[in-house]
């Protein structure tokens, strides 16, 4: 029988535990995965797992059709696990995306290099994410330990709010509304609603959360209007024109975004902040992307209960699984549209990437 898989290199498998000092990656475990064979003097014993970030074969965890065979097989799609962690990133591959554990690499080998006394300002990349809590706080933050019910990072810089606006929120928690309850991480492109929030040594925020939000095929979305660029309904050989299924979700990717959180009187929560985010950050594109992918990934898992579209309670963007990538190539705007590029799953399993004119409003 073939063996259809990329597998690792012997060698390269041993580098990847060696670079973390074969201690696992997995935030908050530390687990050491090397020591004594306690019945053979003369050997050791390896209790870790060479993983791969996206999979060795097709159908697996967070495969990649793109990817070719040395690339899959290459030091930098591998993360050193313990035996336990190794095959739980595998079993529940929806919830851990390839973007977070490529930061739980960095930040292992950041860990590894501090106790080596070996770390320089160049080493290693960066392994920080952005965290939102609730609608008006946003900051620098790393992983520090992780599970399907609980979150905890340690939080760094402010980007959106401060120390004391946070611990404001923290402690008002049980009083604030249901639509406020939430926290987004960025690297993970997933959003959790709050059961409980812990705000511990000033720097440790710890969250326990819901299951994440069930999303719907797009394919299976009704017709609806066609828009033309300018935002008009879209005429073609006399008639107004209909989307509908995948083409119809590109679209209200589109509509979604360009409403202004607000503006609604009857749906107060419906919309997004992308005018006020690019009116403070459209000279840092780099920035303005990052929060325009926390605007999106809130719009796809965190259900509304004024959502226009929807009777139920549900997320606007409920045909979305994960939002991937976002990413702004110029602050120039065409007809008052900002060109996003946008990469995400359905919530059929199906990725699509392509660009998302969003509507930027002018203030008053």
């Amino acid at each position: 029988m073939s063996n259809n898989r990329d597998d690792f290199a012997d060698k390269t498998k041993k580098t990847l535990a060696e670079r973390v000092a074969w201690r696992c990656s997995w935030p908050g475990c530390k687990e050491i995965t090397i020591g004594p064979n306690s019945t053979d003097a003369t050997k050791s014993i390896n209790n870790g797992i060479a993983a791969h970030i996206h999979a060795a074969a097709k159908h697996g965890p967070r495969y990649r059709e793109d990817m070719s065979a040395e690339n899959r097989k290459h030091i930098s799609n591998g993360i050193w696990m313990c035996r336990k962690h190794g095959n739980l990133i595998d079993a529940d591959f929806e919830i851990y995306s390839s973007e977070t554990l490529m930061s739980w690499k960095r930040e292992a080998e950041r860990y590894a290099a501090e106790n080596l006394k070996a770390i320089n300002n160049n080493y290693p990349q960066d392994s920080s994410t952005l965290l939102q809590i609730g609608s008006s706080i946003i900051f620098n933050s790393h992983w520090k330990c992780a599970s399907p019910q609980q979150w905890e990072f340690i939080i760094n810089s402010p980007i959106i709010g401060n120390i004391e606006t946070l611990i404001e929120y923290v402690s008002s928690f049980n009083t604030l509304s249901q639509e406020n309850r939430f926290v987004i991480v960025e690297s993970q492109g997933d959003a959790r609603i709050i059961k409980d929030i812990k705000l511990t040594e000033g720097s440790t925020l710890s969250f326990n959360i819901e299951e994440k939000s069930k999303p719907t095929n797009p394919e299976l979305l009704g017709v609806n209007l066609a828009l033309g660029s300018n935002g008009d309904l879209f005429v073609e050989a006399g008639n107004i024109a209909t989307v509908e299924g995948v083409e119809s979700a590109i679209q209200m990717l589109t509509t979604t975004l360009s409403v202004q959180k607000g503006e609604m009187i009857y749906a107060k929560n419906f919309g997004s902040l992308a005018s006020h985010y690019y009116q403070i950050y459209n000279t840092d594109l780099h920035l303005l992307g990052k929060l325009l992918k926390m605007e999106t990934i809130r719009l796809s898992l965190i259900p509304e209960s004024n959502n226009v579209f929807k009777s139920e309670k549900m997320p606007p963007l409920h045909f979305v699984k994960r939002i991937l990538e976002v990413t702004i190539e110029s602050s120039q705007l065409n007809n008052n549209r900002l060109n996003m590029n946008l990469a995400l799953e359905w919530g059929n399993g199906k990725t699509w990437s392509g660009k998302v004119p969003v509507f930027i409003g002018i203030p008053a």
